[in-house]
């Protein structure tokens, strides 16, 4: 009996969600995610009305909820690009705290830290963002060197 590879549905015809208000809603809501606080809200509304800009910055409080903002920001532009998006933070530390935000979220993210990658094959496929150190990106032995960055 053949096989129609036709009906088979490509990756092109998929459209991933690209606004992060709506990222964030799709999330699966299994009672450990709250809604988003008002500053985040405006944050994300603002950010996808001059996203295609270039140096864009969130500037709020501390505690004021940054981390979600990045991880949703990230997230949107894998969903956008379909390629390589990096999150950096200053110390592994960071890494660690930042990874734990995005699964209490849930969010499915990529670490890369002491030579070490998480979920490396999903991030290949632009799937998902990766969370990594500006060491591990901006080196002359960086591994990403090569690599086309979304």
């Amino acid at each position: 009996m053949p096989i129609d590879f036709g009906r088979f549905k490509k990756r092109e015809d998929s459209q991933r969600e690209t606004h992060p208000i709506k990222i964030y809603d799709g999330l699966s809501r299994s009672g450990r995610l709250n809604d988003l606080w008002r500053g985040q809200y405006l944050a994300l509304e603002e950010w996808e009305k001059v996203r295609k800009d270039n140096d864009l910055v969130v500037s709020l409080n501390t505690g004021g909820g940054k981390t979600v903002i990045g991880l949703i920001q990230g997230q949107a532009l894998v969903n956008e690009t379909g390629g390589r998006v990096f999150y950096l933070c200053g110390s592994i530390q960071l890494i660690k705290q930042t990874a734990e935000v995005a699964s209490l979220m849930p969010l499915k993210v990529a670490t890369y830290y002491n030579r070490q990658f998480e979920n490396e094959v999903d991030f290949n496929k632009g799937e998902i963002l990766c969370i990594t150190t500006y060491q591990a990106l901006f080196n002359g032995f960086s591994r990403f060197a090569k690599e086309e960055i979304a």
